[in-house]
């Protein structure tokens, strides 16, 4: 699938370019400071969710394997859900220093980390499903995991797609300009 993490520090970096045009020196002063917590967090971000995309690109054929691998990836999560949240409201912090004249700049990170925040959700309902997988006996496990878990990979492809048109969007606005 896409790669979240790529996609999201492009957006970024493209907007951090952007943001200066147009707003006061305190404002500057302000909107830097922000935004240099916002690239630590970002590169945080980016971290977590590379241990998470590790982890869940390891070799699973069984069921056993897919309980295994999923209770290591919930510590991780809660943390990737935070920076989500974190890199969301430092966001908007930006867009409340400039007064919004910068919605523009920052539309296809708000997009991007929708997205996330999305995949969060999907990926706590994945491990969810394999906690119920694995307090059921082995035999019934592999339909379990048809009916239960097939559904959620079919919806991270919707997602997997939804990112990628932002990528598009994002490459088509970013040489317009």
């Amino acid at each position: 699938g896409v790669s979240l993490g790529i996609l999201f520090l492009v957006c970024v970096g493209w907007s951090f370019v952007g943001y200066r045009a147009g707003i006061s020196r305190l404002q500057r002063q302000q909107g830097d400071a922000l935004l240099e917590a916002l690239n630590k967090k970002i590169e945080h971000f980016k971290e977590i969710g590379a241990s998470i995309t590790q982890l869940r690109s390891s070799e699973m054929p069984t069921t056993a394997d897919y309980i295994r691998v999923y209770a290591q990836v919930e510590g991780p999560l809660a943390i990737w859900k935070q920076d989500v949240a974190e890199v969301k409201r430092m966001l908007a912090g930006v867009e409340t220093i400039t007064h919004g004249r910068l919605s523009e700049i920052f539309e296809f990170d708000r997009k991007a980390f929708t997205v996330a925040d999305e995949r969060c959700q999907l990926l706590e309902a994945e491990i969810e499903v394999v906690k119920q997988m694995s307090a059921l006996p082995k035999a019934q496990q592999p339909n379990f995991w048809v009916n239960h878990f097939k559904p959620l990979v079919d919806q991270e492809a919707l997602l997997d797609q939804k990112a990628h048109e932002i990528q598009e969007s994002f490459k088509s606005q970013s040489t317009k300009k």
